[in-house]
């Protein structure tokens, strides 16, 4: 699998949620495996300044496809 591939990575998670549904030992081992690896998020701090009439503020790291602001 290719990560730099937009469609690759969809696909791939794709299959495995699909297995997951189909196999309750498979989603219990994903779920142990993903139990297993997590990492802490590291801390950060974002400022929003200026003019900005913010309500919500969504942090996010990566996104795959775009980001339409309202009516912008």
């Amino acid at each position: 699998m290719d990560p730099a591939d937009p469609e690759a990575v969809p696909a791939l998670t794709g299959r495995i949620a699909a297995a997951a549904r189909a196999d309750e030992a498979f989603a219990a081992g994903l779920l142990r495996w993903a139990e297993l690896h997590r990492t802490a998020a590291p801390a950060t701090v974002d400022v929003i300044s200026g003019q900005a009439q913010v309500r919500t503020a969504v942090r996010t790291c990566t996104v795959l496809g775009g980001i339409h602001l309202g009516g912008l």
